[in-house]
């Protein structure tokens, strides 16, 4: 929160499943009950703990958490992500969904170009 980072609490959700090997599906919702006083808590080991460090400082200078997890969904697909392509968006997401509501409702058939496509995220989803 010092540093200004989008979403601080969320990302150290995913730092910490993405350190503690969680499944990606499922670790941010796993370390968010962890949370909560009464589960029953997980201790990280020493390497574990440098690593989350290490990733908490990367993120405390705005580096995407995208780059540092290295992979991130975008709709109902799980990509591959590192610097320097652009990290998938939720806006992106809604681009596309709009994208795909309007192809189907053309009559004939329809080609679609993704230019400098980055993780492919556009064209992939399409």
């Amino acid at each position: 929160k010092a540093n200004s980072v989008p979403e601080p609490n969320e990302s150290v959700y995913h730092l910490m499943a993405h350190t503690l090997d969680l499944p990606y599906e499922s670790g941010y919702r796993q370390i968010q009950q962890l949370s909560n006083p009464s589960s029953k808590l997980k201790v990280m080991t020493r390497v574990q703990l440098e690593q989350f460090q290490d990733l908490l400082q990367r993120r405390a200078t705005h580096e995407p958490l995208q780059y540092l997890i290295g992979q991130w969904d975008f709709l109902d697909l799980t990509l591959k992500v590192q610097a320097p392509l652009l990290c998938p968006r939720p806006e992106t997401e809604e681009l596309v969904l709009l994208v795909e509501a309007e192809l189907r409702s053309q009559q004939q058939h329809c080609s679609v170009l993704d230019v400098g496509c980055g993780t492919g995220a556009i064209g992939i989803a399409l």
